[in-house]
């Protein structure tokens, strides 16, 4: 009897390693060494307990389990004092990041716990990466198989090319991260998620979380708050998951509809949606996407309902790479010819303008930093008809008229302002009308500057 009572309480062991993530891949590699001191914590979900240990100088730990359950190991790496389970995570001294999730759930079996099954695996990455991206109104493009890295300037349409990521892979369903400022996106060739530095270096998100099938995600976009949401065209379910740096379900799917709650499945929609890609406007929290026919279309992030918004005009897509930036105003390039317009969404309605012209491109996504704002400067010329001539000249946006981004402090006159399009008027007055002030070039006569004398002292 004592035998068999001995027997039944011999533990089941859960083990795992914290470690740095030398290659990037967010899996522990031979050789990858450890870190110590990594505060570590066991919930039982059953019993709500929790139990502490440090990672050893290996980085290495291990908790024992008595009783079958479900239990779930978080990796706060701070003491998480009192909080059962941990509210707070950092980064161990030295690390900037982790390339996978900081909770990680195991049912543990009756027959585990009477065999004294060791379960391993439990392993937690972390990188020293410093490499994040400036906040600028420059387009970011992904294109091509692997993906090509473009920089292109929505005002004037003109692309630099940053190079092949590193290594080379087959990255879409883009967005810029506005707590980290990384890229994230989907690897299709791998099927992971992954992260890009400013210098186009990735870094691999293991696993997938869980309730994410492998799939070619094609349209992605971050919110305000660092949840990226993805999705796969001509489907019915999109996935939203938790990007934001040291939260407990980094790298887990949530609901918007429970106030991002974790869970294991999808949003899905009231119909299909045939869009290439999204942005998120926070404006109204919602996301926007453009079909190839030119239509906007809206999504609520918690319902997946879609709304077709009356747009005018209507341009001819597919448009595989959308912007927004921090006005609300979307950028989307048309594949079928590299054409960037401009869309202004007001309520129930999009309006349309043709905006510069870039590079046309393949297998693409986009995006831009959200804080950003695209501020436009435009000649006051007359544009009262149509053609050329005395007072026609050509100064609207609509007329291609002659127009800057405003991007640094540099300018002549009183002040340099923004405008949408360009306020012109008969007497080229138009943009100084709206603030009062003068910001042309010049104003003839100039006016006299008097130089003062030095003063001269004799002895």
């Amino acid at each position: 009897m004592n035998v068999l009572k001995e027997e039944f309480l011999l533990p089941a062991t859960l083990t795992g390693i914290v470690f740095n993530d030398l290659n990037h891949n967010g899996q522990y590699d031979a050789g990858e060494p450890g870190i110590a001191g990594v505060n570590l914590v066991l919930f039982s979900n059953a019993g709500g307990t929790c139990m502490t240990v440090q990672s050893d100088i290996n980085g290495n730990y291990s908790f024992t389990i008595t009783a079958a359950g479900t239990y779930t190991v978080y990796e706060p790496v701070a003491d998480p004092g009192a909080s059962c389970p941990p509210v707070t995570f950092t980064q161990p001294a030295g690390f900037t990041m982790s390339n996978g999730p900081r909770k990680l759930t195991q049912i543990v079996t009756a027959a585990q716990v009477t065999n004294n099954v060791t379960i391993t695996g439990h392993n937690f990455s972390h990188d020293t990466i410093l490499n994040p991206l400036n906040c600028t109104t420059t387009m970011i493009q992904f294109a091509g198989r692997p993906s090509v890295w473009f920089n292109i300037d929505i005002v004037t349409g003109e692309e630099t090319v940053q190079g092949t990521v590193s290594p080379p892979l087959d990255i879409n369903a883009i967005g810029f991260n506005p707590l980290d400022s990384y890229i994230y996106g989907y690897d299709q060739l791998n099927n992971h998620l992954v992260r890009v530095d400013s210098d186009g270096n990735v870094m691999v998100l293991f696993p997938l979380p869980p309730g994410m099938p492998s799939d070619a995600y094609n349209t992605g976009t971050f919110d305000q708050n660092g949840f990226l949401y993805v999705f796969v065209n001509n489907e019915t379910t999109f996935y939203v998951i938790d990007l934001r740096p040291n939260s407990a379900t980094f790298l887990k799917l949530v609901n918007p509809a429970t106030g991002f709650l974790e869970t294991t499945s999808g949003i899905t929609m009231n119909r299909v949606l045939n869009v290439s890609d999204w942005v998120y406007r926070a404006a109204d929290n919602n996301l926007y996407a453009i079909t190839p026919t030119g239509t906007v279309e809206r999504i609520a992030p918690a319902t997946g309902h879609i709304d077709n918004i009356a747009t005018t005009p209507l341009n001819t897509g597919p448009f595989g790479a959308l912007a927004i930036d921090s006005t609300g105003t979307i950028y989307a390039i048309s594949n079928s010819d590299g054409t960037i317009y401009r869309y202004t969404i007001s309520g129930n309605t999009a309006t349309a303008v043709r905006f510069s012209s870039t590079v046309t491109t393949s297998f693409n996504d986009a995006t831009m930093c959200v804080h950003a704002a695209v501020q436009l400067d435009f000649g006051d010329a007359p544009d009262l008809g149509s053609g050329n001539g005395p007072g026609n000249y050509s100064t609207l946006l609509a007329n291609n008229g002659p127009r800057h981004g405003l991007v640094n402090p540099l300018f002549l006159g009183t002040q340099v302002t923004a405008e949408t399009d360009a306020l012109q008027n008969a007497s080229a007055t138009g943009d100084d009308i709206p603030l009062g002030i003068q910001d042309d070039g010049l104003t003839l006569p100039c006016p006299r500057f008097l130089r003062p004398q030095p003063a001269t002292s004799l002895t």
